[in-house]
C-alpha cells in the first residue's frame, strides 16, 4: 500500500488505503461534517474522481457499502434487498457524480437523523434517490447563496475603494 503521484503531482492512493481512510461506517459514526459551509471548504474526493482513479466497478461497490451501512443502521422491517442496493448504487454513481465523500457523510447522517422524513419501516431505490435529489437541491441553494454573498462583499469592497 503505497501512495503514488501522478503527472501533476496529485496523490493517488491504493484501493485498500482508500477504503481504510474513507470507510463509510467510520465516517457516518464520526462527528464529521455538520454544515454545507464545511463541505464547501473541504476538498474530499468526488464520486467522479473516485471513478476516474479507482474505476467504475470499485466506485459502484463503494457506493454499495454506503447503502448497506445505511440499510443496517436504520434497522427497518423491509430493508433494501441486495439487488435494490446494487441498482440504487449504480444510479447514484451515474446521477450524483459531483457529490464528494463529505457530502455523502452529511447526507447519510441527515437521513439517519430523520431530517428527510419518516421512512415508514422501509427503504427502496426511489426513496434513496429522492433523498439525494433533495440534498443536491439544498446544496445548490446554499452554494448559490454563498456565491452571491461573496459577490456582494467584493462589490462593496470595490465601491468603498473607489469612493462610491
Amino acid at each position: 500500500m503505497t501512495i503514488q503521484k501522478d503527472k501533476q503531482g496529485i496523490q493517488i492512493i491504493t484501493k485498500q488505503k482508500f477504503l481504510k481512510n474513507y470507510n463509510p461506517a467510520n465516517l457516518i459514526n464520526s462527528g464529521g461534517v455538520k454544515s454545507f459551509e464545511e463541505i464547501f471548504e473541504n476538498k474530499s474526493h468526488s464520486i467522479s474522481r473516485i471513478r476516474k482513479e479507482m474505476g467504475e466497478s470499485f466506485t459502484v461497490s463503494y457506493m454499495k457499502v454506503w447503502l448497506v451501512e445505511l440499510n443496517e443502521l436504520l434497522n427497518l422491517r423491509r430493508p433494501m434487498t441486495e439487488s435494490q442496493i446494487s441498482f440504487a448504487a449504480r444510479l447514484v454513481v451515474d446521477e450524483f457524480y459531483n457529490l464528494n465523500i463529505s457530502d455523502l457523510q452529511f447526507l447519510f447522517r441527515k437521513i439517519l437523523s430523520g431530517q428527510y422524513g419518516e421512512l415508514y419501516e422501509s427503504l427502496n431505490p426511489p426513496k434513496i434517490l429522492t433523498f439525494f435529489r433533495e440534498y443536491l437541491n439544498e446544496r445548490m441553494t446554499q452554494g448559490a447563496q454563498k456565491s452571491l454573498s461573496k459577490h456582494m462583499d467584493s462589490k462593496n469592497i470595490w465601491l468603498k475603494k473607489n469612493g462610491y
